[in-house]
């Protein structure tokens, strides 16, 4: 195998880039040995020119690694990412797991507690003893947040802070540090030495343009440094602090342990040193050029580590020169990024330490690639993220790290946020539609309830004479409504469902008109959901009232006059597709006070467009709806229901004399049905139990995505 990555690495076989995305975990030197054994060399990983490497006792030679990993955060479901509350057994598992795959990286962002470095060296040693590869381990250092005034935050002030952690860091990986208990952060007493797996540290995190200006703002006097290790003339004050930094890393190390590694500081396009003819103040109005830094004594070398997605900044889809870039699929703008930034960043080992895209049902932001910020189904997640590995080894890159290991249902998406409150209760459901939310290999997947069959609001059974039986459940993703009918579902039909999902005073009595023709409901609704049997084919459409039409709403262009935030009651008021805007199609430059025009055919997603199967299950993971003859099912995620928190039965209502957005406590959501135009029922409300602790959320199961499955068995089809 070792050979087989030789004469992938070597630019006269470029054309064998995909096999790479998957072989590239194997190490490789000029002969055919792979790297099996755990170092105990001096220096025992470092950067080359282009590449880290590695040091083989039993070649007595370094031997380079392309690095295809991926980044492990553990905001289990109902939990935080300070609480870091993984157990031993899912740390075993995701081994395994990244083993199977053949990623032989993994990258954490903070310290963890102890039982993840046990479980790391127990796992690796049981993998050399049996002559295979470790995982490797890349530490991050986190730099803290200034949450209270953001926008006046000096990273010098955080010096002493920073540089706490960085010890604490590496005391943990040799094994000889006892933390006392803190809230929001590991702790306890750290004895085993997993230092011979950690190939490197990345310090930092994606620093914000703000802290950069503020920082250089209050510095003016520091603009060199020159160190033991590392030296840096003519920079900013941001760039010396990050280089003094990288030098304690790397000192403090050596003084104490007698070894170091090579070392990074986290950056990203925001703050990338090229400039784009697209750029905006808002977008790269600062930078940070790390090429800056000079080498005095550091055998272990330095890297560059940058978080690099295909969706943003807007400039990496709208600049000229990177649309006119193509790949194997098709063009990518994608690329022409990565190609330039690699040419300005030559000289040392650039890593794409994230990359990826998630299966989220919702798109937040349209790229020239088509590898968008969302709106992907999880095959679509890995053909994706495939594709962008392909696209890091073909510009020359030392590896990347695929974003992210596991699904974390904490994480905020900004578009979503909105509707997706309070903070402290986010980690409790799964917002299917946010992005953020939705990036891991892994999904949890939570248990449906059992299902109630629902009655006619006004008689003690269902009255429907074509849909025969309608009945609902949830859990901690979507709401379920299964129908059967008097017959088999066919070309031509029609259903209409309206949803009603607080107060029956509340809404639109008038669904949407199905070939010109609507109905009257007794019951106010907020949503409604058409569906079509058409040309052989399920066409359904997602319509919310105008008065509790969201769009724009976090971008701060809706109306309303029109848009009250709040469900009112209307007869005939109309109904609006459900839609999200994301890019901006027009902004003003706060420097030039010129208007700068983005993407304008990738500004809205029209989310209210949802995908069908003709099945007895749903086929996809972004499929609402499932016709199987008589039978259909339905699936809505809450964030269409505009429900802020489900475990609570807590509805998005806003009330314009607060400062901050509402929410009321819903009484449960009940649905009007139609069928050829003709209503057969509305029925009573559906209600649920509250989930309140992690420990009531319907039952979770782990469950390994499609996109894992792509890695997997494209290893196993390349090396065969």
């Amino acid at each position: 195998m070792g050979s087989n990555l030789c004469a992938i690495i070597s630019r006269s076989c470029e054309k064998y880039g995909l096999a790479l995305v998957f072989l590239g975990l194997l190490s490789c030197t000029a002969d055919t040995t792979t790297t099996t054994t755990k170092s105990t060399h001096e220096i025992p990983f470092r950067a080359s020119e282009k590449f880290l490497e590695v040091y083989s006792e039993q070649n007595a030679q370094y031997e380079s690694l392309f690095l295809a990993g991926v980044n492990l955060g553990i905001g289990v479901p109902g939990t935080y990412a300070g609480e870091l509350a993984a157990s031993r057994e899912q740390y075993e598992n995701w081994f395994s797991l990244m083993a199977e795959a053949g990623i032989n990286n993994v990258r954490i962002y903070t310290l963890h507690y102890p039982h993840f470095y046990s479980v790391l060296n127990e796992f690796n040693q049981a993998q050399v003893s049996k002559g295979l590869d470790p995982i490797y381990l890349f530490h991050g250092i986190w730099l803290d947040e200034n949450l209270v005034t953001p926008d006046e935050t000096d990273l010098v002030q955080m010096t002493n802070d920073f540089q706490s952690s960085i010890k604490e860091v590496i005391n943990a990986i040799h094994g000889n540090v006892a933390i006392d208990q803190r809230y929001g952060q590991a702790f306890g007493t750290y004895t085993v030495d997993v230092s011979p797996w950690v190939m490197g540290y990345i310090l930092g995190r994606e620093v914000h343009p703000n802290e950069v200006s503020y920082t250089n703002q209050v510095n003016t006097g520091l603009t060199s440094f020159s160190g033991d290790v590392f030296a840096i003339n003519n920079g900013s004050a941001t760039e010396v602090w990050i280089t003094q930094q990288l030098e304690y890393t790397v000192a403090y190390e050596n003084e104490n342990y007698q070894t170091q590694r090579p070392v990074s500081f986290t950056s990203w396009p925001t703050l990338d040193p090229i400039d784009h003819p697209t750029e905006t103040s808002y977008e790269d109005r600062e930078s940070l050029d790390l090429a800056n830094i000079d080498i005095i004594d550091a055998p272990a070398g330095l890297f560059y580590s940058f978080h690099a997605y295909p969706y943003y900044p807007d400039f990496i889809s709208e600049d000229e020169t990177y649309r006119s870039y193509e790949d194997s699929s098709g063009k990518n703008s994608y690329v022409g990024y990565l190609e330039d930034l690699k040419s300005h960043y030559h000289m040392r080992p650039l890593l794409i330490a994230e990359f990826g895209t998630p299966s989220s049902w919702g798109n937040i932001h349209s790229a020239h690639s088509g590898i968008h910020h969302g709106g992907h189904t999880e095959e679509q997640q890995g053909v994706y993220s495939a594709r962008m590995l392909e696209n890091i080894f073909n510009t020359n890159m030392a590896g990347g790290m695929v974003f992210a290991m596991i699904d974390e249902w904490w994480k905020p998406t900004w578009l979503t946020n909105v509707f997706d409150f309070p903070f402290n209760r986010r980690a409790y459901w799964h917002n299917v539609l946010a992005p953020e939310q939705n990036y891991g290999l892994l999904a949890f997947d939570s248990q449906q309830s059992d299902e109630v069959a629902l009655k006619d609001s006004l008689a003690q059974a269902w009255q429907g004479v074509n849909i025969v039986s309608v009945k609902t459940s949830h859990n901690a993703a979507y709401f379920y409504v299964s129908l059967e009918l008097i017959s088999n579902f066919s070309e031509g039909d029609t259903i209409v469902v309206g949803f009603n999902t607080y107060d029956n005073a509340l809404g639109e009595t008038i669904l949407p008109s199905v070939n010109d023709k609507s109905v009257a409901t007794e019951q106010g609704n907020e949503f409604a959901l058409t569906i079509e049997f058409k040309n052989n084919d399920i066409v359904a459409n997602y319509y919310v009232t105008p008065a509790y039409d969201l769009y724009g709403l976090w971008n701060e262009e809706h109306d309303p006059t029109v848009q009250k935030l709040s469900s009112t009651a209307t007869t005939g008021g109309g109904w609006n597709l459900v839609k999200w805007k994301t890019n901006y199609s027009s902004f003003p430059d706060a420097e030039s006070n010129d208007t700068f025009y983005g993407i304008e055919e990738n500004t809205i997603f029209e989310i209210g467009k949802l995908n069908s199967s003709l099945s007895e299950n749903f086929n996809s993971s972004s499929d609402a709806i499932a016709v199987n003859g008589k039978a259909i099912k339905i699936r809505i995620p809450w964030g269409l229901l505009q429900f802020t928190d489900p475990a609570r039965l807590q509805v998005f209502h806003d009330d314009p004399a607060t400062a901050l957005r509402d929410s009321m406590t819903s009484d449960g959501i009940s649905l009007a049905l139609v069928f050829r135009h003709s209503l057969e029922g509305e029925t009573e409300k559906y209600n649920w139990s509250e989930w309140l602790v992690p420990q009531e959320i319907p039952a979770i199961t782990e469950r390994i995505k499609p996109a894992y499955y792509a890695y997997k068995n494209a290893i196993q089809k390349l090396i065969n």
